[in-house]
């Protein structure tokens, strides 16, 4: 046992001297984690599940309800929400597993008990359990080798396999597998768009544009991250990012029985809010806790619409003209811009959050202070910690509330912005000494 203690603190001090802030935020995963698993084995799973989405008879329904959804008449009787290019995937997938699976029912828009819904045989069923369990095996290892490579490529001096790891099983990613949600996929897809939209291989950049036009046929927003080729001033690869977006965003609705226009009503007049049954995490959720109580709906939207509005229009122009921001400062970002900006937010949107992770640990021209602060910060956002019964709601908004600051630090200059201020506020004393100090 002492000598398993006494290599375990050699390793902690290579560690802490190659790269400490990637050795912090990896000793906060990996403890919280082993935690998480400990006190899961003491209370059979209950403390786990305190993590998760309060409704425990709901796991993986997002996957299963928009194979369901999709089998028939998806945009006009089913009101999906997504794309129709990743409709038209939920449509195949349902074509090859409801006719194995006994007892369909075609869907009824007057249910309003979802346990009625067929989904859920589908899901029950051993077919259908294999079938989930296989895509998101492939999504979560496609997810750890592509960390692995940036890492990598980026000289990352500790073993990536740890942090590869450690972030396949976070908080958002494991929240994201046990709703079921297709927003994994679009979170590997904008990673990989990261890593690759600057490459000097031109088959890697235009991969990485496909990329990303995958990622937005899956969830509309991450075509946020087209700002940074705005940012490098790259339009004509802007454009073709922009146009192959729109293409895979558009063009499908031909193979099914929706138009943009029936997708825009249905997002408007049927989108619930999700985030306040399990945490606050967009800004339109903490206006309406701020202001609720005190103004009429339609004040509220208006605030809500001109807060919303004003953090994006921020954020936009620090990424396109503040050219003394890192890399993982733009990503941090450019990821906040529909982390917190989309009117649906839940605890999986922080799954973005994965891209500023991997190149802030692998930079290791950062400040020390402010980097062991940024790192905490992040392991905070994805570390595994189980909650107990009455607190599962405040862990989600307490993981937001973090990366909301971080983002906002960031957005406002960040530690240059804090010596200017700790500046101010000296002696005039004080400041005539610092300038006498200086060398001539």
């Amino acid at each position: 046992m002492k000598d398993l203690l006494g290599r375990a603190r050699k390793l902690y001090e290579s560690c802490r001297n190659s790269n400490p802030t990637a050795a912090i935020l990896t000793i906060i995963l990996a403890a919280t984690a082993i935690l998480s698993i400990v006190m899961a084995i003491m209370t059979y799973g209950h403390s786990f599940e305190n993590m998760l989405y309060s409704h425990r008879d709901s796991y993986w329904d997002d996957f299963f309800d928009s194979v369901y959804f999709s089998y028939e008449d998806p945009y006009t009787v089913s009101k999906v929400l997504y794309p129709p290019l990743i409709t038209i995937i939920y449509s195949a997938l349902a074509d090859f597993l409801i006719p194995r699976v006994q007892g369909y029912v075609p869907y009824d828009p007057n249910w309003t008990n979802h346990g009625d819904l067929y989904s859920n045989v589908i899901r029950d069923s051993a077919i259908g359990t294999a079938t989930y369990i296989l895509l998101t095996a492939v999504a979560v290892a496609a997810l750890m080798v592509l960390t692995v490579r940036i890492l990598k490529s980026r000289g990352y001096d500790l073993n990536p396999w740890i942090i590869a790891v450690l972030t396949a099983a976070s908080f958002p990613f494991v929240f994201a597998i046990d709703r079921g949600n297709s927003i994994i996929y679009a979170a590997v897809l904008s990673l990989f768009f990261a890593y690759g939209y600057k490459s000097p291989d031109s088959r890697v950049r235009f991969a990485s544009y496909l990329s990303i036009a995958l990622a937005v046929s899956i969830k509309a927003y991450p075509a946020v991250l087209l700002v940074l080729l705005m940012r490098e001033r790259r339009w004509k690869d802007f454009a073709v990012g922009a146009v192959m977006s729109l293409i895979l965003l558009t063009v499908p609705f031909v193979f099914t029985d929706g138009t943009p226009l029936i997708l825009l009503d249905t997002i408007f007049d049927h989108t619930s809010n999700v985030a306040g049954s399990n945490g606050l995490v967009n800004i339109g959720d903490w206006i309406d806790l701020i202001f609720g109580p005190f103004v009429s709906e339609s004040a509220e939207k208006a605030i809500s619409l001109g807060a919303t509005a004003l953090f994006e229009l921020l954020l936009l122009w620090r990424i396109i003209f503040d050219t003394r921001l890192k890399e993982w400062e733009v990503f941090l970002l450019a990821s906040s811009m529909f982390i917190f900006g989309p009117g649906v937010g839940a605890a999986y949107l922080l799954t973005f959050t994965i891209i500023p992770l991997i190149w802030f640990i692998s930079d290791r021209k950062e400040d020390r202070k402010y980097a062991i602060l940024i790192a905490v910060g992040f392991a905070i956002v994805f570390c595994l910690f189980p909650w107990f019964d009455g607190l599962r709601h405040f862990q989600t908004s307490a993981r937001a509330t973090v990366l909301l600051l971080m983002t906002l630090f960031v957005a406002l200059g960040g530690p240059r912005t804090a010596e200017r201020i700790i500046a101010r506020l000296r002696s005039p004393a004080e400041r005539d000494d610092r300038i006498m100090d200086r060398p001539d």
